[in-house]
């Protein structure tokens, strides 16, 4: 994707942005849950002894990131005073799988707990 040229990257923005919209939830709810799902499996026997409910609040926060990203909204070349690039995939590449298992696996580690 971050290497496949503009078309591609112009793509995952449109999903991302209209995943966002109740027409493309539900697009995205028929077409990718049974992804998801397997994909929520594969944590469940990676991180054995997490939570079931930290397990899917991880994979939220983590579409949540991903989905940002790929819209390319530019919010960050603004908050950053240009230090940062949202059309800077290398960068992404770089920095967004760790810190999605850093997440995972603080929120395995922490579980909610009460006043959290």
């Amino acid at each position: 994707y971050s290497q496949g040229g503009e078309a591609w990257k112009n793509y995952g923005a449109l999903g991302a942005q209209v995943s966002n919209t109740p027409y493309g939830a539900e697009l995205m709810d028929f077409h990718f849950d049974p992804v998801v799902l397997k994909l929520i499996g594969l944590l469940k026997k990676a991180l054995p002894d997490c939570a079931e409910a930290d397990i899917f609040w991880g994979y939220h926060f983590v579409t949540g990131a991903l989905m940002l990203t790929l819209a390319r909204t530019g919010r960050i070349n603004r908050l950053s005073g240009g230090l940062c690039d949202s059309d800077d995939f290398e960068a992404v590449k770089d920095r967004m799988a760790g810190f999605m298992a850093a997440g995972f696996l603080a929120i395995c580690k922490t579980g909610a707990g009460p006043g959290r």
